[in-house]
């Protein structure tokens, strides 16, 4: 009987430390780098398409805007009202700024675990909404609008539309290792 205790408290132990360490699961995640890394892939495409150094000194993504939800002096924040930033530890929006342009990366991290599943449902309304305005306004903006991802990873959520969506979640993952 005591060897059966010892091995299930050994295989106790060891599930406890991989289900712990298992990477990916968002706890430990520096938001402000994921962020930076989302910036630093759009930037590869943006001066791809002809952008230039100058365009970028005057903006960090020109086109586009770049929301960090928890920062101190925010002007303008998308979701006033509709999201408790109390209970998100960490979170960035990137949207194109002109309406010509469905782009809109939203990531965030709750510290609120029970706040997911209210999340993910604002999230959803949000798909719901750019798929309805998109789909009766301009028809290949519209077939990044059908492509969105949107995915939770441990306590980290995440919605792409963007032209190359999956690049964007592979750099999402990749922050989380």
């Amino acid at each position: 009987m005591k060897k059966i205790v010892i091995v299930f408290a050994v295989l106790s132990l060891i599930l406890m430390v991989g289900c712990s360490s298992s990477g990916g699961s968002g706890n430990d995640v520096d938001m402000n780098q994921v962020m930076e890394n989302v910036i630093a892939r759009i930037s590869e495409d943006l001066k791809e398409a002809g952008y230039t150094d100058a365009d970028f000194e005057a903006e960090v993504l020109p086109g586009y805007f770049v929301i960090d939800l928890k920062d101190e002096e925010l002007d303008f924040n998308p979701y006033d009202g509709l999201i408790d930033l109390d209970k998100v530890e960490g979170g960035f929006t990137i949207q194109a700024a002109m309406m010509l342009n469905a782009d809109r990366i939203i990531v965030f991290k709750v510290s609120d675990s029970d706040y997911l599943e209210e999340l993910k449902g604002i999230l959803e309304e949000e798909k719901q909404g750019q798929y309805d305005m998109w789909e009766q306004y301009l028809p290949d903006q519209f077939e990044k609008v059908k492509e969105t991802i949107f995915e939770v990873e441990g306590d980290l959520i995440y919605y792409i539309t963007y032209q190359d969506a999956e690049d964007i979640e592979s750099v999402i993952l990749d922050s989380l290792k």
